[in-house]
């Protein structure tokens, strides 16, 4: 889960915000491919040398990030979807 301490949060910050800048354009819109290498780049460098656990580890943590983002973000953003335009039938 991406819950970790405040106190360890701000040396990632700079980071997150510099890769989100190059990420997005001048219209807050991004390549999925763009991404895609980014997360698989640093997925893959945590996993180097390559050991199970390693990889184990990179793993979980990307299903349990698609399950907590679709908790989070596209659930919510779903529901009210479903508010504005109706269920479907």
């Amino acid at each position: 889960m991406p819950y970790i301490k405040p106190t360890n949060r701000p040396k990632y910050e700079v980071w997150i915000k510099g890769i989100l800048k190059t990420l997005k354009d001048e219209k807050g819109d991004f390549d999925p491919g763009d991404l895609n290498y980014v997360l698989f780049r640093i997925a893959k460098g945590l996993c180097t040398p390559p050991r199970y656990y390693k990889i184990n580890a990179v793993y979980g943590v990307l299903q349990c990030m698609a399950f907590e983002f679709y908790r989070r973000v596209v659930a919510p953003y779903e529901d009210e979807k479903i508010r504005e335009n109706g269920d479907v039938e």
